[in-house]
């Protein structure tokens, strides 16, 4: 019973999709980076687990000339849905994209773990059998 518990759980964490989630302004002028571009994996609080058919996306929008960037789990047709919504005299969409290939697919640099957390968890499985 306890190895059908710890397969579930290392299965849920291997196939499960985690995106980094968070808004901030982008200073444009002085070259520093936002909240949003310091991420780890240990930050749990900018951490989401993305419900299929959801995907990681993120995005930067120019609000009354503040640019902004905005990452989260969202519907895989967030971009065409933004370019809407993001098209008027005060806001403007100035980038999109999703991704779905590995877990944390949306930071400012791809932190690929999802590998290791497979390897991990077979080597863990077959060593209990």
């Amino acid at each position: 019973m306890i190895k059908l518990a710890i397969f579930a759980f290392l299965f849920g964490q291997c196939v499960s999709l985690r995106c980094f989630t968070c808004s901030s302004q982008v200073d444009l002028h002085n070259g520093m980076k936002s909240e949003c571009d310091y991420f780890s994996y240990w930050d749990k609080t900018k951490i989401s687990e993305c419900v299929f058919p959801n995907v990681c996306a993120k995005y930067f929008v120019d609000h009354d000339g503040v640019r902004w960037v905005h990452r989260s789990c969202r519907p895989y047709d967030i971009c065409p849905a933004m370019a809407i919504k993001y098209n008027n005299n005060r806001n403007s969409l100035v980038e999109c994209a999703t991704c779905s290939d590995s877990d944390l697919c949306n930071s400012s640099e791809n932190i690929e773990y999802s590998l290791s957390s497979i390897t991990t968890g077979v080597v863990l499985i077959y060593s209990l059998m």
